[in-house]
Order: structure tokens, then C-alpha cells, then sequence
């Protein structure tokens, strides 16, 4: 039996849900209500440094999205890595730190962690899909809000090619297409940290997706920490290419101010390791008495994979 969620969340938590996977749905909320301290400034050393001139256009930039996301959960190899999340709100800042799994092969099986301190509490996110069921549960001190995706499903939806809707829920896969499709997209080369080659997709919202958050949300105007700009930074090359290393969503500096735009959320994926393919038992969802009430998302996503297949552009390059 599932309990459906009463609250609708604001236009900041469902987007900070889009930068950061799922993983700010209460690190954000949360940070408003401790005390408030200074807001640091993006470290510009950590930031991907592009390169000039570079002509690569949207469709390019849509193919690399699409490229890693086939990279992640069906050609590369099985991996695991380290995250570590920085989400700034209202001057003020929380950190989070965890992991990531992804398993490769169209297995479907991919399990991702956080878990932040705030104040006496610690939050925590999980969420994990074991190629049938997509569960994520996040919690805060006594609260906790389970959800569920029956991503299989999504295989009633009949994409004419490329990757099934079913390895887009959850994780770094679902992250990197809600950007392909939300966000207008430009590619360039460039240098994480001085030592890694990267391929990085700079995205600005679209005014239409704009829009419709606002109208669902019931907001006229878009909030300052609305992240209308977008930076993923994905490995050029070698053993674990297109894996995305970092990413970063950032808002427009305030009215009246030409300053640059100020980093809202930033993750980066690192320590990065191939990991021989794990068992299935590693992504099932262990289950307690708290998730005999969850939200059944299964056909929010069959609604909006329907909606996109609508949308997608004739273009043959383009088709997915």
C-alpha cells in the first residue's frame, strides 16, 4: 500500500533534486533552517578550465550525454567511486560525502549514498535500483520520505533506439539525461585540475522548462537559486571515458549585479575504480517498517518519457 506525499515540493528543492541526482531533496531545505554562515566562493582551482574557440555545437553536445549515459550503465565497466557534494543556499553551505556503484552490461543495477551532518542530525540519501525497482530514501533526524519506481515497466515505451527509459531512473544516468533535455547545450574541451582531459557540456535552461516548473510550482517569478546555468565535466579519455567527474549548477548573479553567475551545487565523482560485476544482492533495497508507506512514482517517469518521445527531433542523429 502506498501513502502518496501530501506536499508539493518547492521550485528549489525540485531543482536542486536535477543538480545533485536526487541527493539536495532535504540537504537544501535542511540549510535554510540551521545558522546561517558565510558563503564561500566557488573554488576556481577545482573548476574545469575550457578551452577557446570552440565550435562544437548542440547536437554534438547531445550525443556526449547520451554517449556517457550508454557508457554508464551498458558499455564501460562496472565501477565505484567516491562523491563528495557541496550545496550553497541562502549563504550558507552543506557538505555531504558517500559513494556510487554502477554496474554495466544493461543490468540495470546501480546504488548511490550521502549522507551529510546538520547541525545534531545527519542526513542521509540512498537510492538503488537492482534492475526491477528503483528505491530512494532519504531521511533526516525522525523523517523519512520513501519512493518507488517499477522501471520495468518503462519497457512498455516503445524508444526506436538507443538506451531503454528503464536505465534513466536513478543516479548519474537519470541526472545526465534530465540535462540533455532541460537544459540548451554547448560542447567544449578542456582541463580538470591541470591533469585530466575532459569534454565539458555547458547547458543554460530552457525558458520553456522554466516556464513549466513555475506554472507547476505556482511561482511567478524564478527564486534566486534557480540553477539556470549547467557544467558537467566528463573524462576525455582513457579505462573510464565519458564517465562524468564533476558537475556543477549555478544560478544568475542577482538584479542590478553583472558579476559572474554564483555556483549553487557542485559534485565531483572521484577516485574512480573498475570493480569486477558485482552481485545482484549489493542493489536490493532492504526493506524496514518505515517503507510500508512510499510514494509510487512509476508513472510520473511513464508520463514523462511518453512526453519526451513526443518532443524527440527528426533528426536521425538525434533519436535515442
Amino acid at each position: 500500500m502506498t501513502k502518496p506525499n501530501p506536499a508539493r515540493p518547492n521550485l528549489t528543492t525540485l531543482l536542486a533534486v536535477l543538480a545533485l541526482a536526487g541527493a539536495a531533496v532535504y540537504f537544501v531545505p535542511i540549510a535554510r533552517s540551521q545558522t546561517p554562515s558565510d558563503n564561500a566562493p566557488a573554488n576556481a582551482s577545482n573548476a574545469p578550465a575550457e578551452s577557446a574557440g570552440s565550435s562544437s555545437n548542440a547536437t554534438k553536445a547531445w550525443q556526449t550525454l547520451n554517449g556517457a549515459i550508454r557508457q554508464l550503465v551498458d558499455t564501460g565497466p562496472a565501477f565505484e567511486a567516491k562523491l563528495r557534494q557541496v550545496t550553497r543556499v541562502d549563504g550558507q553551505e552543506v557538505r555531504a560525502v558517500g559513494r556510487y556503484i554502477q554496474s554495466s552490461g544493461l543490468r540495470g543495477l546501480m546504488r548511490m549514498e550521502l549522507q551529510s551532518p546538520i547541525g545534531d542530525q545527519t542526513s542521509r540519501f540512498e537510492q538503488t535500483c537492482d534492475g526491477r525497482l528503483t528505491w530512494t530514501r532519504e531521511q533526516v533526524g525522525d523523517q523519512v520520505r520513501i519512493r518507488r519506481v517499477d522501471v520495468g515497466r518503462l519497457d512498455e515505451l516503445a524508444f526506436t533506439s538507443g538506451i531503454s527509459a528503464r536505465f534513466k531512473v536513478g543516479g548519474l544516468p537519470e541526472l545526465l539525461d534530465s540535462i540533455a533535455w532541460d537544459y540548451d547545450l554547448h560542447l567544449v574541451r578542456g582541463v580538470l585540475k591541470e591533469t585530466q582531459n575532459v569534454w565539458i557540456v555547458r547547458g543554460t535552461l530552457k525558458a520553456s522548462r522554466m516556464q513549466t516548473l513555475l506554472d507547476e510550482n505556482g511561482q511567478a517569478v524564478a527564486p534566486p537559486e534557480l540553477p539556470t546555468k549547467v557544467r558537467v565535466a566528463l573524462a576525455a579519455d582513457g579505462p573510464f571515458r565519458l564517465i562524468p567527474v564533476r558537475m556543477e549548477f549555478s544560478s544568475e548573479p542577482s538584479s542590478g549585479d553583472s558579476g559572474p553567475a554564483r555556483l549553487i551545487s557542485e559534485l565531483d565523482i572521484y577516485e574512480i575504480k573498475a570493480i569486477d560485476p558485482p552481485k545482484e544482492e549489493l542493489f536490493r533495497y532492504s526493506t524496514t517498517e518505515d517503507d510500508a508507506h512510499f510514494t509510487n512514482e512509476t508513472q510520473i517517469y511513464l508520463d514523462r518519457f511518453q512526453t519526451r518521445m513526443a518532443t524527440i527531433p527528426a533528426t536521425p542523429s538525434l533519436r535515442r
